[in-house]
């Protein structure tokens, strides 16, 4: 171990960490019930100006979007729980992407126009327009379900304890 930095409360069940993409070694990393963090990281392994980038501490990084920068997040408790894009990774510039369903992850297909959410106790797989923040439909799945997008969007690797799915977003 080189870098520790604890942020959030002890023993936080839900956390996320990235490497940011570009020439500066860039951490960004969520801890629930501490927020969204980020830091630059030098040569030895060290943290660099560590700062909370989230408004709230519910805040949690999902992924980095398409562009490199922005950042797909969901903030809130209950049924105030939304998915955000934040532009740039700044939060004051927020587009909303969807609420109205539990939510534990939200990600963007290849191209940013479809979402997709998931939720960790919760059976299905839903389907969201990025551009107005409605959901579409789901996929019919009968159990709490793991996804995974192929690097182009075309395609989606689906899990669940029981079957695994490969569907064309194409068809969608």
């Amino acid at each position: 171990t080189v870098a520790v930095h604890p942020y959030g409360p002890d023993r936080a069940w839900w956390s996320t960490v990235f490497f940011a993409p570009g020439d500066s070694p860039l951490i960004l990393w969520s801890v629930l019930g501490g927020g969204s963090w980020r830091a630059e990281l030098d040569g030895s392994g060290q943290l660099l100006n560590p700062r909370r980038v989230s408004p709230s501490t519910d805040a949690m990084v999902q992924e980095l979007a398409d562009d490199g920068r922005s950042l797909v997040v969901i903030d809130g408790q209950g049924t105030n729980k939304r998915a955000e894009l934040w532009l740039e990774g700044d939060p004051t510039r927020a587009r909303f992407l969807g609420r109205d369903i539990p939510f534990a992850g939200y990600r963007l297909l290849r191209g940013g126009k479809t979402g997709i959410s998931t939720h960790f106790s919760e059976p299905d797989l839903w389907l969201w327009d990025a551009a107005t923040g409605k959901r579409l439909r789901s996929l019919g799945l009968k159990e709490p379900v793991a996804s995974e997008p192929s690097p182009d969007g075309r395609w989606l690797l689906t899990g669940t304890r029981t079957e695994h799915l490969l569907w064309d977003t194409a068809k969608w």
